[in-house]
């Protein structure tokens, strides 16, 4: 293959004009070929790196041949033109007649494209023919009727093995030209004027069957609408019993009704394949036509001349119940203008894929108002076809492990969007490389487009966005609305993971300085990489040291209720100063990854504050467990300078007990360090606002300091009192940590 291109690439020298242009073309793909049967990953590296090299040649070859400026690097749609070893120009016209006729002496068109066929493919396969091969024989032959759907669709699933295909086909014969249709809401009830969903009185998450009817049915009638249908998971018995195939498409034929009721003329692509066997349906005659509209009881003259093929009429109520989707195809000549733009989608970390800051954002605005339609078509790309092929379940399967993707919608002045709240529109995520949005616009409002995703298993892709409209959009990439950004990451360890406010280790948390040197809005955006974990994220005027505990009257804002997977907190404005930044999960021990990102319209400095204790003398106590009736035991404490220093303490077990054998306990403890004697003891700290709390979340006291000379006059004690019953296998530790050696007496009851 490598020879052949090197001879194509030879001849471009020679050459000049259109013929140079066809033989760098040719080489290029002869290139790209080589590369996919490459031995070696280095080797397939150098010959993508000549067809590079040709596509580039090419184009100043066109450049130079049209008098435009020469595309240096190769385009987007170029790039992705390349697929499985072929090579799949984009059409930058739409061809004209003289495109398609042969001149004298000339031999038509050959595509030397290698298509991989299956083992069952090529054990039948005869070879790739023109329609004049076929018909040798015939001494003319008529291209008009051959051409002509006129005679029904006798198109079956067979060896062409993906039924989507092959029913898109087979519904799309009925339909060669459009006109105009509308896509029917499918969403109700619906409050058009504010764009939102209204509460159901009725208790009914339900569709208007009749209207979304009416909708397809005037469309299809027009021919401006392909309709196909799919099915979900169907169990052996339902198959049998339905003459329904589970994950299986199907092709509509043809709508009609009779009386109020209305009726689809589906078609099962499979070749001799079961048909509908429900209660209510109505068989297909033998003399019934696929192209025939009207009823099976007209007994009318057939329009078209073949009978059907694995057809069946059913009802619409029947088709809602038993197909789990309808695929609409709509004809994009019914509106005077379309835009395109092409974008490249890297996938976020998975810290930041529980927001929207890493996804594709564009922003329209529609001067006039009306209805705008937004399709998102994700390209093909060669590792896709490696999952689809090491599938062990169904193409359905197989589609499933491309994942998922949704287009939503905001109204909030055109700009990016972090989180997916307040959206007016939010699609269905669909397992297909499309996706379709309809959007009923206001004049001069700015609306951001979001594309989001689940599950898609390669790092990147290459995607088209296309708007559709009767009047011409304003649309540019989505910017944020505050103008500097930082990032840092963090984690919830077994050490940093201290839950809410109200739990006693919250100051664990892992927490960040701000500074800000001006006043600004403020946007913090928590993310993590576990969508299970509620999060939430508070910033407190604490001079970016570390909080122990949070008052109400230190909160500058928060990000209100926990959040699974991200939250982010909005403040409209924040004065100048050091600010502490506090990343909490809802519950104590919940360990995860996240990414703090912040927003500014000033620069702003953000930095890790160091762990609680950091630097200083950890002192764990030998565990105790209290006897029973014992309430209250007390330490002696001494240091030999001054020190600042916190105590803690936590439920253990005990040691010899078995894993799993600490029962319930109703065991709730306080700690709290007293300078002199009753009644004149002087409180110096205490846990949990002088509050009892059970010993298995943890408890700690805030920084207290230690002057050996008051210790010496007064002395000083670290009490414990408890309440509530012990349970065997749990003992209390107590850690104290210091800036200097601390030394403890023994325990005495008080």
């Amino acid at each position: 293959m490598e020879r052949r291109a090197q001879a194509a690439e030879s001849l471009v020298a020679r050459s000049s004009g259109q013929v140079a242009l066809d033989h760098a073309i040719k080489a290029a793909d002869l290139y790209m070929r080589a590369a996919s049967e490459a031995a070696s990953k280095s080797e397939a590296t150098r010959l993508r790196q000549k067809c590079q090299q040709l596509i580039t040649l090419a184009e100043r070859l066109k450049a130079s041949r049209t008098g435009a400026s020469p595309v240096q690097p190769p385009s987007l749609l170029q790039q992705t033109a390349r697929l499985h070893g072929n090579y799949f120009p984009q059409w930058t016209t739409a061809p004209v007649d003289s495109d398609f006729r042969l001149p004298p002496g000339e031999i038509p068109f050959v595509d030397d494209a290698v298509l991989s066929l299956s083992p069952r493919q090529a054990a039948t396969f005869d070879g790739w023919k023109r329609p004049r091969e076929l018909y040798a024989g015939e001494e003319k032959l008529d291209t008009e009727s051959f051409m002509d759907s006129g005679d029904g669709c006798d198109l079956v699933q067979d060896l062409t093995t993906d039924c989507s295909v092959v029913a898109s086909l087979c519904a799309a014969m009925q339909i060669l030209t459009g006109r105009n249709s509308v896509l029917a809401s499918i969403l109700y009830p619906f409050d058009r004027a504010r764009g939102i969903p209204k509460f159901s009185a009725s208790g009914k998450e339900d569709l208007d069957i009749d209207a979304i009817w009416k909708r397809i049915k005037t469309a299809h009638d027009l021919e401006d609408v392909v309709v196909t249908l799919g099915t979900g998971r169907i169990s052996a018995e339902e198959e049998d019993v339905l003459g329904l195939i589970g994950e299986h498409d199907y092709a509509v034929m043809a709508l009609d009704e009779v009386g109020s009721t209305g009726r689809l003329l589906v078609k099962n692509p499979w070749c001799n394949g079961p048909v509908w066997k429900g209660a209510t349906a109505t068989p297909l005659p033998a003399l019934q036509m696929i192209g025939d509209h009207t009823s099976p009881e007209s007994g009318g003259p057939s329009r078209r001349g073949q009978p059907s093929a694995g057809s069946f009429w059913m009802p619409l109520e029947d088709v809602v119940q038993h197909f789990e989707s309808m695929y609409l195809n709509w004809n994009p000549a019914r509106f005077a203008h379309r835009q395109d733009h092409h974008f490249t989608w890297k996938i976020p970390s998975a810290t930041l894929s529980a927001s929207l800051v890493r996804n594709p954002q564009y922003t329209f605005e529609c001067p006039s108002g009306g209805v705008v339609w937004i399709l998102v078509s994700r390209h093909f790309m060669d590792a896709e076809l490696q999952i689809a092929r090491t599938r062990t379940d169904s193409m359905a399967a197989a589609s499933r492990q491309l994942g998922f993707m949704s287009i939503l919608v905001f109204d909030n002045g055109g700009h990016k969007v972090q989180v997916s709240d307040g959206e007016v529109y939010r699609g269905p995520y669909v397992d297909s490389p499309q996706t379709l949005a309809r959007l009923d616009t206001s004049p001069t409002k700015r609306y951001t487009i979001v594309l989001d995703q689940h599950e898609f298993p390669l790092p990147d892709y290459t995607l088209t966005l296309s708007l559709f409209s009767q009047e011409p959009l304003k649309v540019k990439k989505a910017t944020d609305a505050l103008v500097h950004c930082k990032e840092i990451t963090g984690t919830w360890s077994r050490r940093t993971a201290g839950g809410n406010a109200a739990c006693p280790t919250y100051l664990l948390n892992p927490q960040f300085k701000l500074t800000l040197s001006h006043a600004s809005p403020l946007s913090i955006l928590l993310s993590t990489d576990n969508q299970d974990v509620h999060v939430h994220v508070d910033l407190v005027w604490a001079q970016g040291k570390r909080v122990a505990a949070l008052k109400a009257r230190d909160l500058v804002g928060s990000s209100g209720e926990y959040r699974r997977g991200c939250s982010v907190a909005n403040i409209p404005q924040v004065d100048p100063g050091v600010y502490t930044v506090v990343c909490s999960t809802f519950e104590a021990n919940q360990m995860a990854e996240f990414a703090l990102r912040v927003g500014s319209m000033t620069a702003a400095t953000l930095e890790p504050i160091p762990a609680d204790a950091a630097g200083r003398l950890q002192t764990i106590l030998p565990s105790f467990r209290l006897s029973e009736g014992e309430e209250v035991r007390r330490a002696p404490l001494s240091v030999s300078w001054l020190t600042r220093m916190s105590v803690t303490a936590r439920s253990v077990a005990q040691p010899g007990s078995e894993p799993g054998s600490r029962s319930s306990s109703t065991l709730a403890i306080r700690l709290s360090v007293v300078h002199g004697w009753a009644p004149e003891r002087t409180l110096v700290a205490i846990s949990g606002d002088g509050e009892f709390q059970e010993p298995k979340a943890g408890l700690r006291t805030l920084e207290f300091d230690l002057e050996p000379g008051r210790i010496l006059r007064q002395g000083m004690w670290l009490i414990v009192e408890s309440m509530g019953t012990h349970n065997v296998a749990e003992n209390i530790e107590i850690e104290l940590h210091s800036d200097a050696p601390v030394h403890v007496g023994p325990w005495e009851p008080m």
